[in-house]
């Protein structure tokens, strides 16, 4: 015949304990995986402040009241993708390390990615396509 197994509650504390470790060590490999993913993703979203003006050929502000200009900001590995519902365009100004103009992107619409390894420093400027004209309210 078959022997009987006692359990006792130190056996039962025993196993408890086993089966709280694998599951902690299961959470902490899926944990440390998903901070991987994340620290290979090198997204970053920014936000800027804009101010009401514009932007000339030189990359040099223009007081305008048809388009707004954001403050420079770092723009390596600069991927543009619009998310509003507004009919607009935008323009990128690049710079270099000594906030000296090196060119601008043109008028774009929709997803922008540059690849420029020389520019540091960048500006968007956007200009309504409807109305021409930015208000205090937009």
């Amino acid at each position: 015949m078959a022997k009987k197994i006692k359990f006792t509650k130190n056996t039962f504390k025993k196993i408890g304990a086993v089966l709280l470790a694998g599951a902690l060590s299961i959470g902490a490999i899926f944990g440390i995986a998903k901070l991987g993913e994340a620290l290979d993703t090198p997204t970053k979203t920014i936000h800027t402040s804009y101010h009401v003006g514009g932007l000339n050929d030189s990359g040099k502000f223009t007081d305008s009241n048809a388009s707004i200009y954001s403050d420079a900001f770092e723009c390596q590995g600069l991927k543009i993708t619009p998310d509003f519902d507004s009919n607009v365009s935008y323009e990128v100004f690049y710079y270099d390390h000594n906030e000296q103009f090196l060119f601008s992107s043109g008028s774009k619409t929709d997803f922008y990615e540059s690849d420029d390894t020389f520019a540091k420093y960048a500006r968007i400027e956007i200009t309504p396509l409807e109305d021409y004209k930015v208000s205090w309210y937009e």
